[in-house]
């Protein structure tokens, strides 16, 4: 009986102690991995590549967040000559969203999702289109406009987004 409780003891102290250990180490794993992206080092979560009009559109999204589907969003636009331009677009706070391309009645290329629009200029810069009016109050009460917000770009022919696929892999849908 002595022997069995002695080895039920040994057992009992041995799990305990080895959560102990894992707790630790899980513990220590997150302070590690919460300074390394307070540092702005965010690991690669996925990229996707497009060829449109002779240029290589690609979006890195970035990790920022160890539990969340939060990401930091890259473009880079490599034109024909090589010439590389990167944008950092707005973070994505939900997780995989949705960036439709399409050209508008200039046959300029616009990118939308869900917390804006952006202009993608000759340069390969994604220009973002402006939603903010602003205002100045001038001393007799009245106002008067500083800044306008752009018109709504008008998709007339879609290209494809960034997007999760059937299998919910994410990368560039063609047409979609």
């Amino acid at each position: 009986m002595r022997r069995a409780v002695k080895a039920l003891a040994i057992a009992f102290f041995a799990t305990v102690g080895l959560f102990l250990i894992l707790f630790v180490m899980f513990v220590v794993g997150i302070v590690l991995e919460m300074r390394r992206m307070q540092a702005g080092d965010y690991p690669l979560a996925d990229s996707s590549e497009a060829m449109i009009d002779g240029r290589k559109i690609r979006l890195e999204r970035y990790a920022v967040h160890p539990f969340l589907a939060e990401y930091k969003r890259i473009l880079t636009v490599v034109d024909t000559t090589g010439a590389e331009v990167k944008t950092e677009l707005d973070l994505d706070t939900g997780g995989a969203g949705r960036l439709a391309l399409c050209r508008d009645a200039q046959r300029r290329i616009v990118m939308t999702d869900r917390f804006g629009s952006y202009r993608l200029a000759a340069s390969g810069e994604a220009i973002p289109v402006s939603t903010a009016t602003a205002i100045e109050l001038l001393p007799n009460g009245s106002t008067r406009p500083i800044m306008q917000p752009d018109p709504e770009p008008e998709c007339l022919d879609a290209i494809g987004a960034f997007d999760r696929d059937e299998n919910g892999d994410y990368g560039f849908q063609a047409g979609s």
